[in-house]
């Protein structure tokens, strides 16, 4: 069976961005606060870490109150 990826979700015209299914886990990087993110749509080996300021701050406060 073929999968076959979703492409990037146009916000704008300028601007293209994936969709978070949710973030499995977390670590800080040389003073940056990374999450490991699987994507909507995507199979888990195109997780990836990706550095706070990039993520959707919605994803981060559900994987905070899910991690409590």
């Amino acid at each position: 069976m073929t999968h076959i990826n979703p492409g990037p979700i146009n916000v704008d015209a300028s601007a293209s961005r994936y969709e978070v299914e949710r973030i499995i886990k977390h670590h800080t990087r040389k003073d940056k606060q990374q999450f490991l993110v699987k994507w909507l749509g995507y199979r888990h080996e195109y997780n990836s870490w990706q550095n706070k300021e990039d993520i959707d701050k919605e994803a981060i406060r559900a994987y905070w109150e899910k991690s409590k």
